[in-house]
């Protein structure tokens, strides 16, 4: 079961409508795009390739292979070894507060949440940003 579970799960993937638009602008536009994820690499990249988008990034860090997942700083590490001091001109995109955003805060860095419901920010911790939509992140990068 647990191998058709997993089986399952490498197929189960949406691409939300004008993501395609968003990431080719930004790297049209010299934004470097690395992903940051948690969960099992083989189900991670089978996703990304499923979804088509995983030509628009550069690298990908995934909780599996560091060993520390999300919110955890230093699933931030092998970032920073890599591409140096990201403080300073990176952002964290991502739809979990507990995860992307906590993340993010831990390791110093700013956040975008993406928010297309508008929920309030409840936590004790809070995004640098907030977007509705992908036309706001957009937006936030370029003009940041």
């Amino acid at each position: 079961m647990e191998a058709e579970y997993r089986s399952s799960l490498d197929t189960n993937f949406y691409k939300l409508q004008g993501v395609d638009e968003l990431l080719s602008d930004l790297k049209a536009a010299g934004v470097h795009l690395l992903v940051g994820t948690n969960g099992v690499k083989e189900t991670q990249l089978r996703r990304l390739k499923g979804s088509g988008l995983e030509h628009y990034f550069e690298d990908y860090f995934i909780s599996e292979d560091i060993g520390f997942a999300k919110p955890d700083k230093r699933f931030f590490e092998p970032m920073f070894k890599k591409y140096g001091n990201l403080t300073t001109n990176a952002v964290m995109v991502g739809d979990r507060l507990q995860a992307d955003v906590l993340g993010a805060k831990r390791a110093q860095l700013n956040s975008i949440w993406y928010n297309p419901q508008a929920l309030p920010v409840v936590q004790s911790y809070q995004p640098t940003y907030v977007a509705n939509s992908f036309k706001q992140i957009k937006k936030i990068i370029l003009n940041a």
